[in-house]
């Protein structure tokens, strides 16, 4: 009886203890298979960097896709030129003056939908065809247009503190450094001007290049420096103006209209040819400034508390901050949209010019 009583005790224990066992193993098993993101991500953790895919070597310069982070502090997209990564790839760079003969260059047209199409140009609208084709092919664009979504263009940037401007030795008076094969409406004003003046031209245009380690001193040695653009277009201001201010010398610059101009650079260093009725007239008050010491430093005077980054001269790297800065943009501002219409766009002068 005693032993019956025992036996039916040990039996509900066990019963009671594989289901209590059961049921422990089935909350373990249903904790186990929850989702993920049922668990919160560490903190440090960021979503992978997106690929830039560069379809096209801009001029067919190379250069090396890893300096985006020592030149220019940049690493935020994968870039590559690796073209069976482009269904990988969130961004495709194109640069235009490569399909703006043939479209035939074109990536494929059936693409992931998150894909990005860039299209790349740096040429003014004269010089810049068959745009007409590419209707709702590219969702941003990268230009030196102000209302571009990427602007490559010059930049001038504020000091943490003042600084007091060395200006560099002078020997020359007025020069002009080119290396554009057509100098387009810049050789008319030119050929004006050397009537009234001695001006010291270097660089291809003339048949007279210089190294890298020579340019900026070249144009530092000079008072003055023809900024002349080849053509006249919103906004198409380039390198020409950019070296000049990167050396301490004050551009002379033709093209768009002064307004244009001093919405990116301060309005009291440089001169405007058409601050004057005449290349004589210009001529005039370059020479009197030559001689003038105190009028001349004033057009250095923003030099304190601003200044101007040294480009990368070199060929080969010539495209490079442009092409790291599409990469910050595709990582920093992952938004999907298509332009419709981009011969309107370009062709269409700015709203915020007179």
């Amino acid at each position: 009886m005693w032993f019956s009583s025992v036996a039916h005790v040990v039996k509900v224990g066990s019963i009671a203890f594989l289901f209590v066992a059961g049921f422990v193993m089935l909350l373990s098993m249903y904790m186990g298979v929850q989702p993920s993101h049922c668990m919160p991500a560490p903190r440090n953790q960021h979503p992978p960097r997106p690929i830039l895919l560069l379809w096209f070597w801009p001029e067919g310069h190379k250069f090396d896709l890893s300096d985006c982070k020592p030149e220019f502090g940049i690493s935020d997209c994968f870039l590559t030129d690796d073209r069976t990564m482009v269904n990988n790839s969130e961004g495709v760079l194109i640069y235009n003056k490569a399909i703006q003969s043939d479209l035939s260059n074109l990536p494929p047209r059936h693409r992931p939908p998150f894909q990005k199409w860039i299209w790349y140009n740096i040429d003014p609208p004269s010089k810049t065809r068959n745009l007409t084709n590419l209707d709702n092919l590219f969702n941003l664009t990268m230009s030196y247009r102000k209302d571009a979504d990427i602007t490559v263009r010059v930049r001038v940037f504020s000091r943490k503190k003042a600084e007091e401007f060395m200006l560099p030795e002078k020997d020359k008076m007025v020069c002009w450094v080119s290396d554009e094969d057509d100098l387009g409406v810049a050789r008319d004003y030119y050929n004006e001007l050397k009537k009234h003046m001695k001006i010291h031209v270097f660089g291809k245009a003339f048949g007279k290049p210089l190294e890298p380690d020579h340019y900026y001193s070249t144009i530092a040695s000079c008072n003055f420096h023809l900024s002349f653009e080849n053509s006249i277009s919103p906004d198409y201001i380039t390198k020409t103006l950019h070296d000049p201010l990167v050396s301490g010398t004050v551009p002379v610059v033709l093209g768009p209209p002064r307004k244009n101009y001093e919405n990116y650079i301060p309005r009291d260093c440089f001169i405007h040819v058409d601050d004057f009725p005449d290349a004589k007239a210009l001529a005039e008050s370059l020479s009197h400034l030559d001689s003038n010491t105190t009028a001349y430093q004033n057009y250095f005077a923003w030099r304190e508390y601003l200044y101007v980054k040294p480009r990368l001269l070199e060929s080969h790297n010539q495209f490079l901050y442009d092409v790291c800065l599409a990469c910050q943009h595709l990582g920093r501002k992952r938004i999907y949209r298509r332009i419709h219409d981009v011969y309107k766009w370009f062709h269409t002068k700015p709203s915020w010019l007179p």
